[in-house]
């Protein structure tokens, strides 16, 4: 049997062909998607007011999880944020290192979801309960992240001439569809079991 036969027979099995099973399949990928934007990005935060440093004007900066960058007169200089804070006699943030820390926990458990979806198309094996515990782990490490991050970033003296940016938005939209993933495969599991 092809793998595309497989898919449509699960697809057309009784208590998965729900249209709210079907929604929470294809919001899988999206959230993914969304999740690895803001995770690998450099725009958690972003400044355009002019900075001089080493005598000359930066016009904008930004930086991300894992990157620094500073731009000047058309130009982007880009280093790995622990580099750049250590050049100016400061140490890694604890708040940045719990941040990354939860959003490796989140991918871990997305990488996690995404395997289990496979392997339910594949091995025709739902594992809809890891599945949903698996998402609700990966919702809630992002909301610490968020609340790690949004909350400590303006805390910070080397920070405090920033603001929040759209990867920063994106891990917040990724936590909340990540939620309503797990929420969806929830109601159809319950609505299956009163069918049953």
């Amino acid at each position: 049997m092809a793998c595309r036969e497989r898919v449509v027979e699960i697809i057309k099995a009784p208590g998965i062909s729900s249209g709210s099973y079907k929604a929470a399949l294809v919001l899988l990928p999206i959230n993914l998607f969304l999740f690895l934007l803001s995770f690998s990005s450099n725009h958690w935060l972003t400044s355009s007011a002019i900075y001089n440093t080493y005598g000359m004007n930066y016009t904008s900066r930004h930086q991300g999880l894992w990157r620094y960058c500073q731009e000047t007169s058309g130009v982007q200089c880009c280093g790995y944020i622990n580099d750049v804070i250590s050049l100016h006699h400061h140490s890694v943030p604890p708040y940045l290192n719990a941040t990354r820390s939860f959003m490796v926990i989140g991918l871990f458990t997305q990488i996690f979801c995404l395997v289990s979806v496979l392997a339910s198309v594949i091995q025709l094996v739902l594992l809809i309960f890891s599945l949903v515990y698996m998402l609700f782990i990966s919702a809630f490490s992002l909301f610490l992240s968020m609340t790690i991050y949004g909350g400590a970033y303006s805390d910070s003296d080397w920070t405090s001439q920033y603001s929040l940016s759209w990867s920063f938005s994106f891990c917040v939209i990724s936590g909340f569809a990540y939620l309503i993933t797990a929420v969806i495969f929830v109601c159809d599991r319950c609505n299956n079991d009163a069918d049953d």
